[in-house]
């Protein structure tokens, strides 16, 4: 017996809804590259892999901030400074995600899944120009029916 036949006796339900980063896979390495590239570009410290995972979880627009900051905190960042800084992580983030790796159980769960005739959709911060290559990458685009990131929606 499944996971989810556990959770759900009787009847799966009809659709499950996934957050991606940090639920299906693990982009923080590739994401602490490009905060890092970013303040290498600005003049600045690398903040580390470890930094960022503290950072992640509020979207891009918060974690550019954070890593501007060097702090959990971001007040007194600057306002333009940010957003010069998020086209510049951007450019590096959009670069590749050589480092992202999809945690293990995920690819056999959504399969699984989909075999009982469960819709999926995804659900993520991320901007949605970068989701959909990502997911490619990762090979689990197919499972989802419905994708919507970040700037999806008004």
């Amino acid at each position: 017996m499944s996971g989810f036949e556990q959770l759900f006796p009787g009847q799966l339900p009809r659709l499950v809804m996934f957050d991606l980063d940090g639920t299906l896979i693990d982009s923080v390495p590739d994401l602490a590259a490009a905060v890092d590239n970013m303040l290498l570009k600005l003049g600045r410290k690398p903040a580390g892999i470890e930094s960022v995972r503290e950072w992640v979880g509020n979207g891009v627009h918060m974690l550019v901030r954070r890593a501007l900051a060097n702090h959990i905190d971001e007040e007194g960042v600057d306002d333009v400074e940010a957003e010069y800084a998020l086209e510049l992580f951007n450019g590096f983030y959009e670069a590749g995600h050589e480092l992202t790796v999809v945690y293990p159980g995920v690819r056999d769960t959504l399969k699984w899944l989909q075999k009982q005739g469960v819709e999926m959709a995804l659900i993520t911060n991320k901007p949605e120009r970068f989701v959909a290559p990502l997911l490619d990458q990762m090979k689990i685009g197919r499972y989802f029916r419905w994708i919507i990131g970040g700037d999806t929606l008004p």
